[in-house]
């Protein structure tokens, strides 16, 4: 007998329909999809204004322009999760899950910062006045 084997019809059969089983399967991705389902979108958070509090000037606080508002989660103690840029009128906006955080405003000048705590709930965003000492 010669080296080739040869093959019956049933093991024909067989390989003909794992062929198509393989062909089928890469052409609906294998029942597992190639792209990552898309994250959910955020719609809780939180936004504000950072501010100089207390000071001379009559009036209340002022805007705190450009300055980086760090989101800890929890207290001062926890992780920063976030952090948000303050425009030039001191306005900043953070996506984030419903929780408790803690904002206060990076270093800055060697001034005081005093801390501010929120609780997010989900679907909205809480509004918030993260201060910095004047005096």
């Amino acid at each position: 007998m010669s080296g080739i084997a040869r093959r019956t019809p049933i093991a024909c059969a067989v390989a003909a329909a794992c062929v198509l089983v393989v062909l089928a399967l890469s052409a609906c991705g294998g029942g597992a999809s190639s792209t990552p389902p898309p994250s959910p979108s955020l719609s809780s958070g939180v936004e504000g204004h950072t501010l100089w509090a207390g000071g001379p000037w009559p009036g209340g606080p002022r805007p705190l322009p450009n300055v980086t508002v760090e989101i800890h989660a929890g207290g001062l103690d926890g992780a920063i999760v976030a952090t948000a840029l303050a425009d030039k009128k001191g306005f900043f906006r953070a996506d984030l899950p419903p929780g408790t955080y803690t904002l206060i405003v990076r270093k800055y000048d060697g001034r005081d910062r005093l801390p501010t705590t929120v609780t997010v709930t989900a679907g909205s965003y809480e509004r918030v006045r993260v201060n910095t000492s004047v005096m």
